[in-house]
């Protein structure tokens, strides 16, 4: 489960208009390549547990909050995270515990109906990249999940692009493209009942597990 004390701040609405250029017809696996950005209206951040494109070159977004702009191959400084870190090659099960544990973090951070990554992502961010290195033998799916509110086919939208910016990161950041799979489950698959604020933001959320 997604800790709820991940963010300051949770949004529970998403608006339910898509952006222009956003296509209606949703597909279950998207390739890793960049996708134009969703602009919705209210610009609140939302705790990291859905995603955003951002373009090759695109820098990550500075977000709210943020004490501390940790770069991938830094020091990692918050101890649940430090805790995934080993010096060699680990298990199955080692990944996985691991990479279950990183979601349940829920420090992933996108503003209210976007999938645009804050900086304040990276730190979960690289300890996803240690854990991969740490497993080079399985191969790693990024899942985006989000809250039932608004329309159903926008949250399912809105999960896929989220997704598809966590595994982007990842993969400009050292992970081979081959080796990661970014999908989109949109309110499908709850965790909690949709009907607290808490439990909304349990729900809005990106998970990393074994693909193979």
């Amino acid at each position: 489960e997604i800790s709820p004390e991940a963010s300051t701040e949770v949004s529970s609405e998403i608006s339910p208009e898509l952006s222009p250029q956003a296509s209606p017809e949703i597909k279950p696996e998207i390739a890793l390549e960049a996708s134009p950005e969703i602009n919705f209206d209210e610009p609140q951040k939302v705790i990291a547990n859905e995603s955003q494109i951002l373009s090759a070159d695109a820098s990550i977004e500075t977000g709210q909050d943020v004490t501390q702009d940790t770069s991938v191959g830094t020091v990692i400084d918050d101890p649940a995270l430090a805790a995934t870190v080993v010096s060699s090659d680990m298990s199955r099960e080692q990944c996985s515990n691991r990479l279950e544990v990183l979601s349940r973090t829920g420090e992933i951070y996108f503003k209210s109906g976007s999938a645009r990554l804050e900086s304040a992502s990276i730190a979960l961010l690289t300890a996803v990249i240690d854990v991969t290195e740490r497993c080079p033998q399985f191969n790693l799916e990024v899942s985006g999940h989000t809250d039932s509110t608004g329309d159903e086919i926008n949250n399912q939208l809105l999960s896929e692009l989220r997704a598809k910016s966590v595994a982007k990161y990842l993969t400009d950041n050292g992970v081979a493209t081959s080796r990661v799979t970014a999908k989109g489950y949109g309110e499908a698959r709850p965790i909690a009942v949709n009907n607290t604020a808490r439990n909304r933001a349990q729900n809005r959320r990106i998970e990393f597990t074994i693909a193979n």
